[in-house]
């Protein structure tokens, strides 16, 4: 879908694309261009002509014509894959992986219709991004470095102009109700753009996808998206250059690709380029997006466990059910909910379906560890702790029916 402009009255109005009637919808003109046919990626002129015709006496026609190349996706894409299951290619770009399943490079042949194009990465020990690398023909056109707060993206450094500084950002509590809880889904408050001195806020949906940016000197709305359900781009107004959109994540220009920290995800295909680093435990098919649930679900960091869209209410109540259990439950050696040594702790079954908004940590959670012991003469003290997967070895020494 071209969505080709927006206006409040459509009753005197006809928008045609490339000859063909535009659609009113939900507040945009939009035309339909046929892709059936497209067995590669494809230039295609779009010619668009709006008639303005007030049918008023003695007011005449008004005509505006706009052109311009779009360019159009294959029909159909054929992935391959390597023994580690990271993508190779797709028809479009080739993919280069390091020992550590990171992408380093991507390469566009110069036969496709916007030219040769390679996109070099580097990463730290966490695996964060720390440098991109653009060359066109050969020649680099960009070449950026990364600098962050935790996974928080924090400023952009241009190294090919005297390590300037491009953009800065400025991160607030995100959907979880804490700085990084959510992957920063819905956290950032802020951007400068310090190649034209001008400051953003952003604004969110329900689920932390940057639905707009605000001026921050006039206070008007300068930049607006709208997505499809799986983060591909249906339409923007405004030409404010930042990489931040869907689900609050990194977009890169050249490739469309959303950076999530530990995987690439391509929004047209719904999917991850490799499998998910901790394997089943975040999902069957290992290259799934939010388990097809993009709706109601985030992914944090490309392979961390799902949160819900309401996250911050969702994990207080999720916190307030816990304690709930934690204050009813006994000790299976004391058999009190008071005072116990040190030594003793023990697990208790979560039953997910009797507890509220357990199934927001069902993803990482299958037991909770109580670890209960003496706090000076005052009272005890408990302590949760969030084993990571659903199989754990049995410590020695603790009676049956505990760990």
């Amino acid at each position: 879908m071209f969505t080709v402009g927006e206006t409040e009255d459509i009753s005197p109005m006809t928008i045609t694309v490339n000859g063909t009637r535009a659609n009113w919808n939900k507040g945009k003109w939009a035309g339909v261009i046929d892709v059936h046919e497209n067995v590669s990626d494809s230039l295609q002129q779009v010619d668009v002509t709006a008639v303005y015709n007030p049918d008023e006496l003695g007011v005449s026609d008004r005509i505006s014509n706009k052109s311009r190349k779009i360019l159009l996706p294959q029909r159909q894409s054929h992935l391959e894959y390597d023994l580690d299951g990271n993508l190779l290619r797709d028809g479009v770009w080739d993919y280069v992986w390091n020992g550590e399943n990171r992408l380093v490079r991507m390469t566009r042949p110069s036969s496709h219709p916007l030219g040769q194009l390679t996109v070099q990465f580097t990463y730290d020990y966490l695996g964060r991004r720390t440098s991109k690398n653009v060359f066109s023909a050969g020649t680099a056109i960009e070449y950026t470095a990364f600098l962050y707060d935790g996974w928080n993206l924090i400023a952009e450094i241009d190294l090919l102009d005297n390590n300037s500084t491009k953009r800065t950002y400025v991160w607030g509590n995100d959907l979880s109700g804490s700085r990084q809880g959510a992957g920063g889904v819905g956290g950032l408050l802020a951007m400068t753009d310090h190649t034209v001195d001008k400051s953003y806020f952003y604004i969110y949906d329900h689920i932390g996808n940057v639905t707009g940016l605000f001026d921050a000197d006039i206070g008007d709305l300068v930049q607006e998206y709208d997505y499809g359900p799986f983060g591909e781009m249906i339409s923007t107004n405004g030409d404010v250059k930042q990489p931040f959109r869907f689900s609050t994540k990194y977009t890169d220009s050249e490739t469309d690709l959303v950076y999530y920290g530990f995987r690439y995800y391509n929004s047209e295909l719904g999917r991850f380029l490799n499998r998910d680093p901790i394997a089943e435990r975040g999902g069957y098919n290992l290259y799934g997006f939010v388990n097809n649930d993009p709706i109601n679900k985030i992914d944090v960091l490309g392979k961390h466990p799902l949160l819900y869209a309401s996250a911050a209410a969702a994990l207080a109540a999720a916190r307030a059910a816990i304690k709930k259990l934690i204050d009813t439950i006994k000790c299976i050696r004391c058999k009190k909910p008071e005072l116990h040594p040190a030594h003793h702790y023990f697990t208790v079954p979560i039953f997910i379906d009797k507890f509220p908004y357990m199934k927001l940590v069902k993803a990482w959670m299958k037991h909770v560890q109580v670890n209960c012991w003496l706090k000076g003469k005052k009272g005890s003290k408990w302590d949760l702790q969030f084993p990571y997967g659903p199989k754990y070895k049995n410590p020695k020494g603790n009676p049956p029916g505990t760990w």
